[in-house]
């Protein structure tokens, strides 16, 4: 009977303890934990980029190249939205201050499906405006 609690409680302890591994560190958002999101603390520690599409490219390139299911053979971009608004293909973003950024996310093909509806095969770049737009 002592063996069979033993057993059980080092069982309890061990799983408490990858329980508490897997925990959140309370940074959700930050860029730290999610390689798809640019911060305002990531965008301040640039330093000198005017522009939106520099600074994707400096940060995470890989954001603008077409990639997924339909990367080869789908002759479509990757769709900018700013402020939940359709603007067009990565070009756009040049337009964009980088002074007035708050923040940059990239949905990959099926999460941009997912909220925007098809004919984004090659995922969408959000960005979101201080102030709201």
């Amino acid at each position: 009977m002592r063996t069979f609690r033993t057993v059980l409680s080092a069982s309890v302890f061990f799983f408490l303890a990858a329980l508490m591994g897997c925990a959140s560190t309370g940074q959700s958002g930050s860029s730290q934990n999610d390689p798809n999101f640019i911060s305002q603390s990531e965008i301040q520690e640039v330093g000198e980029i005017s522009n939106a599409y520099n600074l994707i490219r400096r940060l995470h390139p890989q954001w603008l190249q077409k990639r997924g299911r339909g990367s080869i053979s789908n002759p479509g971009d990757i769709e900018v939205y700013v402020e939940g608004s359709r603007q067009g293909p990565p070009s756009v973003l040049r337009q964009i201050s980088v002074i007035d950024v708050e923040t940059i996310r990239f949905l990959p093909p099926d999460e941009a499906t997912m909220r925007y509806g098809s004919g984004h095969d090659n995922g969408v770049i959000q960005v979101n405006l201080k102030g709201g737009g």
